[in-house]
């Protein structure tokens, strides 16, 4: 014989289950109000300490975020670096770290790991053993320009030597700076006047190459 359910016990069964999700929903609420707001807390703080960094005449701020001081020495504010962490590299290949850690003053073109990565990549291996050094040891040095040159220093159809020997090309179009190297290629002068203790560098869309050089 079926026991009959009355409607009592049907009521009372709906609004037990009503006030269970309403708790859990409560408890849920709770908890993406508190993921919310410790994101807003987050962004806030970020956004404080760009602002301070951009009133810091220390601080220049790249656009991928990354924060160069100008107290700091030409390696170091590479070593910060994410666009550009591959040139670090090849200066720590060549040799030529521990020169730009010295007093200076330097010039550096520096191009970013975006344009490094369009040198053929068995070119690039051969730079990194021992027989290639000589080559790409020519190569990092004719990034670098012994003294300290603002942009505004360059001139058009300037020429500018290089430590590696050979000369770069000042070519000044439509309010742009940008440089020829020895094989005639045209590398744009991206974000210029970037200061550290021991000089300055410039960020570039392009690798320069000395005359005869070509790994492209």
């Amino acid at each position: 014989m079926l026991k009959t359910i009355s409607l009592s016990s049907i009521f009372l069964f709906a609004l037990l289950f009503a006030y269970s999700c309403r708790r859990n929903n409560t408890g849920d609420n709770s908890s993406n109000k508190q993921q919310t707001t410790s994101s807003a807390n987050r962004a806030i703080s970020d956004t404080i300490k760009a602002n301070l960094a951009a009133n810091d005449k220390n601080v220049q701020i790249l656009e991928d975020g990354t924060v160069m001081l100008s107290t700091n020495g030409i390696v170091e504010n590479l070593e910060n670096t994410r666009k550009y962490s591959t040139f670090l590299s090849l200066l720590e290949k060549s040799g030529l770290y521990k020169a730009l850690s010295q007093k200076g003053p330097f010039t550096v073109f520096v191009p970013s790991n975006e344009a490094l990565e369009k040198i053929d990549k068995i070119s690039m291996g051969k730079l990194m053993t021992p027989s290639g050094r000589p080559e790409l040891e020519k190569i990092v040095k004719y990034h670098i320009i012994a003294g300290f040159l603002r942009v505004c220093d360059l001139t058009a159809g300037e020429s500018i030597s290089t430590i590696e020997g050979d000369q770069l090309v000042v070519i000044i179009e439509n309010h742009k700076t940008r440089l020829m190297d020895g094989n005639g290629n045209m590398v744009d002068i991206t974000r210029p006047d970037i200061l550290s203790k021991n000089g300055i560098m410039h960020l570039t869309s392009g690798v320069l190459m000395p005359k005869g050089i070509s790994l492209f």
